[in-house]
């Protein structure tokens, strides 16, 4: 049995990419193709799904060549439709910007093993846990045993076994002798999610900074990492990580906060005003949670932070997306949002030390900074 095949986008973690609208080469997209002519139909799928791997390799480093990858797929319908191996780059593409629903839609009959995995992924977004976990299941058997370890227990981590699942899989990776950086790179990042939940934060950081080493230009692993120097308080190390390393939209967010706190100033302040601008000029249906943290963080607006924080909650049930509308509504003195995450909270199993501290303090009507 072959090992799971491995893609760019194994992160459980959901990504928060800055696609920007890209129209293709004429010369290269392929449109309204004759199914008659069946050799040059297949040539297209083919010439398709080796474009769309080499960009998908490459959009780990650049964030906005996702929005590439979505024009050339959008254009080429036909043929996606008709190839699995499309369709799960599509809805591996389409759960990057927070369209998870759709997501699921195109890849609800894929039958390949790193489309359960896709599944289990969006599932932990929508915050359907146990749907989650029986997608993973379906791999045992199938995939290498470090993979369904990973996928299972970090479903289950959110199911009230928290500390049982990350100390089961923190056993699992270190008597693993697996060497596919991939894989190591997705249990690292899960061992990460899983020990700051825990409130274990330099546990997190190392698993986050032994991510970067693995795979060093990755913007996700890297805005995690910096999220988790913030709750320490390491301004000035977030400000070396990203001083020349910003031109993402989420990496400059956090560049410029960093440098908030620390009364220092920069000239991309400005190139972050005009991309958020950009974002509401389109009236772009991504991002939400982008324009929240910009309105929260670095240009206090609390209408308009809660507005984009409620959008964001509407796409995705996360930790993450619980937080960032958390802090919008004490920010914005709305009681009802931050009963609303209560009860979210408390209907759910989900464990987070953060999250109950900042939900302690909104309660108590503490001002959280």
């Amino acid at each position: 049995m072959k090992k799971l095949y491995t893609v760019v986008a194994l992160s459980i973690y959901v990504s928060f990419s800055q696609a920007k609208p890209f129209v293709p080469d004429d010369n290269f997209v392929v449109l309204n193709i004759d199914k008659k002519n069946e050799y040059q139909y297949e040539q297209s799928k083919t010439e398709i799904n080796a474009h769309v791997k080499s960009l998908l390799l490459k959009a780990k480093k650049n964030q906005e060549i996702y929005g590439k990858i979505e024009s050339i797929l959008l254009r080429n319908k036909n043929i996606v439709n008709s190839n699995n191996e499309l369709k799960y780059y599509y809805a591996n593409v389409l759960q990057h910007r927070h369209a998870f629903e759709k997501a699921k839609e195109i890849i609800k009959n894929v039958p390949l093993n790193k489309a359960n995995i896709l599944r289990a992924n969006i599932h932990m977004n929508l915050g359907e846990y146990k749907q989650a976990e029986a997608e993973c299941k379906k791999l045992i058997g199938k995939a290498d045993i470090l993979i369904v370890s990973t996928c299972i227990l970090h479903a289950e981590s959110y199911m009230g076994r928290l500390d049982q699942s990350y100390k089961r899989l923190k056993r699992i990776y270190k008597s693993s002798n697996e060497s596919n950086i991939q894989y190591i790179s997705w249990v690292l990042t899960a061992l990460a999610e899983m020990s700051s939940r825990l409130g274990f934060y330099k546990q997190s950081i190392n698993y986050y900074q032994k991510a970067n080493e693995i795979i060093p230009n990755d913007s996700h692993i890297l805005s995690e990492r910096v999220d988790l120097l913030y709750e320490i308080k390491d301004y000035q190390k977030i400000i070396s990580l990203l001083e020349n390393n910003h031109r993402d939209t989420r990496l400059n967010l956090r560049y410029q906060r960093a440098l908030n706190k620390l009364n220092m100033k920069n000239k991309d302040l400005e190139r972050l005003h005009q991309d958020i601008v950009l974002l509401e000029l389109r009236q772009d249906k991504r991002h939400y949670d982008t324009r929240a943290e910009y309105y929260i963080w670095i240009h206090r607006n609390p209408e308009k932070a809660l507005h984009w924080a409620r959008n964001n909650w509407s796409v995705a049930k996360t930790i993450q997306s619980a937080k960032l509308l958390l802090a919008a509504a004490v920010i914005a003195k709305d009681k009802s949002d931050i009963k609303k995450i209560r009860g979210w909270f408390r209907k759910t199993s989900v464990e987070d030390t953060s999250l109950q501290k900042t939900l302690d303090k909104a309660l108590s009507h503490e001002v959280i900074a």
